[in-house]
Formats: C-alpha cells, sequence, structure tokens
C-alpha cells in the first residue's frame, strides 16, 4: 500500500488548548524542507489531531501546522504503523510566534556577543601549574579538565556573556512552552559557538583549544572544552607529538621552559642528548634541536 500524504496549505486562525504543542527544529530550512521534516516527523504520532510547530532557530522562523494523522486499520494494526500512515497538513496561525521569533533573535544576539568573547587567545593565570603546552600535551585529559574550570569559573570576561545568553534560552523555552533541557532547545544552545581558540603558557607557548556550547541540567548553558594536539613555541614553532614528526624541531629557554619540553620529548620516547652542562648548577639549558637521530640540547654555563 503506497503512502498517502495530503498536504493543505492554508492559512487559518484556530485555537489549540485542547491538545499539546509538539516543537521540532529545523536549523536554516525553507519553508519546503520544514514541511518535509514535518511530515516525517508526524509518521510517528498517534492518530488523531496534532499540533506541531517547526522552529528555524537560525532564521528566527516558527511557522506552526495542524496535523491530522490516520493510520489503516486502526491504532490495533500490528507491524511498523509508520510506513502506513495519511497525514494531512494544514499550515496555521500560533498565538506565540511572533513571541518565539523575537525570542530567537534574542538568543542570537546573546550567541553572537558569546562567539566574540572567545575571540582571541586566552592567557591562564601566572599561578597555574601548567607552565608550558609540553606539560599540557602529556597530561592532555587533565589539563583539558583543568581549561573547562577555568573557563567557566575563573574568567569573569565570559561570565556575563553566559548569563545573558542563558537568560535567553530560557525566555526562548517559556516562549515556545517547552522545558529548557528539552532536546529541541539543545538545538537552540549549539547555534553557531563553535570556536577554536590558543591557550597562552607562561613560557609563551601556545596549545589550540575548541570552545563549544554545552547544556549542564544544573548549570544551564556552560562551555565545552576539547583541547588539540596542535600547539607551537612562543616564535610559531610547532611542537611535535610523536617521534615520527619531531625531525626539525628547534627550541630555546626564550621561546619555551626548557626543562618542560626536555621532559615532554623523553615522554614521546625521542633520545635526548646533551652536552652535560647540567651537573653544574650555574648551567642552564639554552637551545635544542632534533634531528633523525633523536633530540639535541645544548646548555650555557
Amino acid at each position: 500500500m503506497k503512502v498517502v500524504i495530503s498536504v493543505l496549505f492554508l492559512l487559518c486562525f484556530v485555537s489549540f488548548h485542547s491538545f499539546a504543542r509538539d516543537v521540532i527544529s529545523c536549523n536554516g530550512c525553507a519553508d519546503s524542507e520544514m514541511q518535509s521534516k514535518l511530515k516525517r516527523y508526524a509518521q510517528t504520532k498517534n492518530d488523531g489531531r496534532h499540533l506541531i510547530s517547526v522552529m528555524d532557530f537560525t532564521g528566527a522562523n516558527y511557522q506552526a501546522y495542524q496535523v491530522d494523522v490516520s493510520h489503516p486499520g486502526g491504532p490495533r494494526d500490528p507491524g511498523p504503523r509508520m510506513l502506513f500512515a495519511t497525514v494531512a497538513v494544514t499550515k496555521v496561525y500560533d498565538a506565540i510566534e511572533q513571541s518565539a521569533e523575537s525570542s530567537a533573535r534574542t538568543v542570537q544576539g546573546a550567541m553572537t556577543g558569546l562567539r566574540e568573547s572567545l575571540n582571541g587567545s586566552i592567557r591562564l593565570p601566572n599561578d597555574s601549574s601548567y607552565v608550558s603546552a609540553s606539560i599540557a600535551l602529556k597530561d592532555s585529559a587533565g589539563f583539558n579538565s583543568y581549561v573547562y574550570h577555568v573557563i567557566n569559573n575563573d574568567l569573569s570576561s565570559f561570565e556575563s556573556a553566559l548569563l545573558q545568553l542563558n537568560t535567553a534560552l530560557v525566555q526562548l523555552a517559556g516562549n515556545l512552552q517547552i522545558s529548557v533541557n528539552s532536546p529541541v532547545m539543545s538545538a537552540a544552545s549549539s547555534l553557531g559557538a563553535s570556536v577554536y581558540t590558543s591557550i597562552i603558557f607562561a613560557d609563551g607557548s601556545s596549545l589550540e583549544v575548541q570552545i563549544q556550547t554545552a547544556r549542564h541540567l544544573q548549570k544551564g548553558l556552560i562551555l565545552k572544552t576539547t583541547t588539540t594536539k596542535n600547539a607551537q613555541t612562543a616564535d610559531g614553532e610547532r611542537i611535535p607529538t610523536s617521534n615520527y614528526n619531531a625531525k626539525g624541531f628547534q627550541f630555546n629557554r626564550n621561546t619555551v621552559n626548557m626543562r618542560a619540553i626536555e621532559d615532554y620529548l623523553r615522554f614521546l620516547n625521542i633520545s635526548v642528548r646533551g652536552n652535560g652542562g647540567g651537573s653544574s648548577p650555574r648551567c642552564v639549558r639554552e637551545s635544542g634541536h632534533c634531528d633523525d637521530g633523536g633530540c639535541s640540547i645544548t646548555w650555557k654555563c
């Protein structure tokens, strides 16, 4: 039996106080795409009349539809019923449309403000135990947890932007008459707020981190961090991530913490050679370079 779908594109004024409203998201969708997603979603509904709204958060476009669903054989018909549904769709006016679209625009503005606050780099506190990118690379899981805490709790520059966005999302959820923790609000919470920024360490080295918005059930919107392995010294020299890409790496005490980089190279199982200067407390690691045979460190006394 073929699926029969009757779509009535009529604009009418109706009241839906007698049954609940479903809200689904379709970000960046034209009206035709909204209707296609609506019809697929309606196939999963029980027999009867439903009010299903489609929200395009990126375009601040809210559309409401009256959907009548009927399954051949009635509700007791066995088998995968969604393949046999007849769906009649009528575009309708919903009283919350104006407030929902207005709130969505407010969310867009707050999200833009958050992205702007994340632009540029983030310098770690002077008392951070992570003094170099090489230490963070050695302890990626621990560093990711540390950065998450710093960004969400210690950096006041993000606090105002996050608060404004959280407030806007709560208002939007209220206007849509859904929970702020509902799946559809997750689509609003992640509106393009994914940026890559550099964490700057005390020695001037840096490590790239991805920052995304995520929803926490208790805290509301938070900034989720994911550290990468893209690190460099203060002068832009790429810090190797294995012995296979260490050849050609050059560094000195003005561009990276020398003790930390030596420990990190050994952590990668790279042979590290020195000129024996470490036997005197007056000697310091001056510079280093890596070749096919490993890495050599020059000391200055």
